[in-house]
């Protein structure tokens, strides 16, 4: 089934409980102290994230879905191309594959990465997806599809790296966005639907990839520029059995097939949506240049989207959590960073959350692409405010954006940094989301090193 509503909320209040715990007691849920053996502590991590290039979602570019919708044949009723699993399966007689080499070679350009730089941005973190790093014409998969594209799309990561990030003194993280199977069934997985990693063959070929990940990385991307290795984005932790192949499989064998190729490159873990304070000890020397990615949303499931509708004073309330949450970042027992994190307080953005068609009863409306939590719930009126063009956003919203970004990032500094998603989104249609965009409209500092503190 489709990652559902019910699942995604259970999923955020994991994550809420951690911060409202720091909220009411002011102390993380856990204390814990650094290693005092890591040596790899790189000066304060100030980044973005280039999501929507190599790994697809529909409501970074919900144009592009759309279109290419349009051009697989589809009219009405539920879309066909949904994720890249799909794309891929509906490429052959058709022209996914030019439409997706031409978002490849357009979506970053330097002029980008130099606005970025600018703008004191230090790092960038890219998703990859599992497809690229293994011959697809041998699993029985759409991918099989793409095997003619997927080197182009390699080569336009190579030069992002070895010429743009190099030439700009960005550091980069390659971060694996996509398993084999899905670790977690959303649209940004490669495949949404199923969770299926852990069955059949899955995660032996996951663990083959990252080997091919690191392999390929260290060979092929400049040594300087190259800053890490993510090993899974997001497997979906908040299934107690999908937690414990976390702990006891997917850390320990991902660390071991990227320590098997370089001894010294920085390794991630993304925390499963369990807190920091809760996972397992990875001690030196055992687990060498070891970092968490742990990722803060403020806009999915019903108690975040119900602030902004029902009169509670819900923007004071997001900068409280914001700044209550340094502490358990403060005392993290690892080098800790915030992979992911945005300014949105709703899932407003057009098939933000669960994807295309998500909330909607197609029986009743073949023509409805998306229903988001606050009009599911009587508040269309909530998303049409959320979801207006820049330009057009009232003054107070912009004032507290500028504030939300700096709460957050006051936060985020009292453990190692953090990556903003996304850099973009098509036309700016996300303002939240959307970094450049914030820059450019004056909610993102000129200069988020030397920015005004907030918390």
């Amino acid at each position: 089934a489709v990652p559902s509503p019910a699942m995604l909320a259970k999923a955020a209040k994991l994550l809420l409980c951690a911060a409202l715990w720091s909220c009411v007691y002011g102390v993380p849920l856990k204390g814990a102290s650094f290693h005092d053996g890591m040596v790899n502590r790189d000066p304060m991590v100030r980044g973005v994230n280039l999501g929507g290039w190599l790994v697809l979602e529909p409501w970074i570019v919900p144009k592009l879905f759309e279109s290419a919708n349009a051009a697989a044949g589809w009219s009405q009723g539920s879309y066909w191309v949904v994720d890249e699993w799909t794309w891929w399966a509906h490429a052959p007689s058709t022209s996914l594959a030019g439409l997706l080499e031409a978002h490849w070679a357009s979506w970053v350009t330097k002029d980008h990465l130099t606005t970025l730089q600018q703008a004191g941005i230090s790092h960038l973190r890219i998703p990859v997806g599992y497809w690229y790093f293994e011959d697809a014409r041998y699993q029985g998969e759409p991918f099989a599809n793409g095997v003619a594209s997927f080197p182009k799309a390699l080569a336009h990561l190579e030069t992002l790296v070895n010429v743009w990030a190099k030439d700009l003194g960005l550091k980069v993280l390659i971060d694996i966005h996509g398993a084999p199977g899905s670790q977690n069934g959303f649209d940004n997985s490669g495949k949404r639907g199923d969770i299926d990693l852990l069955n059949g063959s899955n995660l032996t070929r996951w663990a083959n990839v990252v080997a091919a990940v690191a392999n390929w990385t260290t060979q092929t991307l400049d040594k300087d520029t190259l800053w890490g290795i993510e090993i899974l984005n997001e497997p979906a932790g908040f299934y107690e059995w999908m937690w414990t192949a976390i702990t006891t499989e997917i850390n320990p064998t991902g660390y071991a097939n990227v320590r098997n190729v370089s001894s010294d490159v920085n390794v991630i873990f993304q925390t499963g949506f369990h807190p920091v304070a809760d996972q397992p000890d990875y001690p030196e020397p055992a687990f060498h240049n070891l970092w968490f990615d742990d990722h803060q949303y403020q806009c999915f499931g019903d108690d975040w989207n119900r602030m902004a509708y029902d009169g509670s004073d819900g923007w004071d309330k997001h900068l409280s959590a914001s700044c209550a949450m340094a502490p358990q970042y403060a005392s993290a027992k690892m080098w800790t960073v915030v992979g992911e994190f945005s300014l949105a307080v709703t899932d407003c953005a057009k098939y933000l959350s669960s994807g295309m068609n998500a909330g909607c009863d197609m029986t009743a409306d073949p023509h409805c692409q998306y229903v988001a939590n606050p009009t599911a719930h009587g508040h269309p009126d909530t998303c049409t405010y959320y979801t207006q063009p820049a330009a057009a956003l009232p003054a107070d919203y912009k004032a507290f954006l500028a504030k939300f970004a700096a709460a957050q990032m006051d936060a985020f500094e009292a453990g190692n940094g953090w990556f903003f998603w996304n850099f973009r989104t098509e036309d700016g249609h996300a303002p939240a989301w959307d970094f450049l965009l914030g820059l450019q409209e004056g909610w993102i500092a000129p200069n988020v090193a030397n920015r005004t503190r907030f918390c």
